[in-house]
């Protein structure tokens, strides 16, 4: 079957905020994120996790992949290296590194009709006068009325642009339509300015029902 992208939020509300301190919560709900901190790692690549840029490379790992060279929680984070960004053979710089969970909990589509929140905590390098911004997303996968692979995007082009030398706790929020059926959830983020530069980190992602 084919896969078809949709912008339309088809049923999924959403809110994003920005933040310097923890989200207030009582207890700690359960992170449907598989490995959110990236501690869980296998030949150097963090489990549950996939990476890309556009235009698409084959050495994306040489400026995107997990770093003990700064972490918010335990001792990896995801390093996003483009303190001299590559060009391809055209002299294109690159217009976009994403990084997806792939591993989250299927128990999340449990959850329709509750708000969902999507957070993560991002560092940026001194360095460039204008770091990228930081673009989080949920996508939540349904079959469409021809029976077709269809993604929900929430939100579509919300991003955050993390504060220099400081930690800062991004977190955007969605709601699956209890009326549709869902077959799978992952998560979106990544940097999508067009010219994409600097050296941030990204760490202690979190995916759970807000209380």
């Amino acid at each position: 079957m084919g896969t078809r992208f949709t912008s339309l939020l088809l049923g999924m509300v959403c809110a994003a905020s920005l933040a310097t301190g923890a989200l207030a919560q009582d207890k700690t709900p359960k992170n449907f994120i598989v490995n959110g901190s990236l501690e869980d790692q296998v030949d150097g690549k963090a489990v549950g996790w996939s990476m890309t840029m556009i235009p698409a490379r084959e050495d994306v790992a040489s400026f995107l992949a997990p770093s003990m060279d700064k972490a918010k929680d335990g001792q990896w984070s995801l390093k996003l290296n483009l303190k001299d960004p590559p060009k391809d053979a055209n002299g294109a710089k690159v217009d976009a590194c994403y990084f997806f969970a792939t591993g989250v909990s299927r128990d999340v589509l449990q959850e329709k009709g509750k708000p969902l929140c999507f957070t993560a905590w991002v560092y940026a390098e001194p360095g460039v006068a204008k770091p990228s911004r930081l673009i989080l997303r949920i996508r939540a996968w349904h079959p469409n009325e021809k029976g077709e692979g269809s993604v929900v995007f929430a939100p579509i082009d919300i991003g955050f642009t993390p504060k220099v030398g400081e930690w800062t706790q991004v977190e955007v929020t969605g709601m699956l339509d209890p009326n549709t059926n869902y077959t799978d959830v992952d998560m979106q983020c990544g940097w999508a300015d067009g010219n994409v530069a600097g050296v941030q980190y990204v760490d202690d992602m979190r995916f759970f029902v807000k209380p």
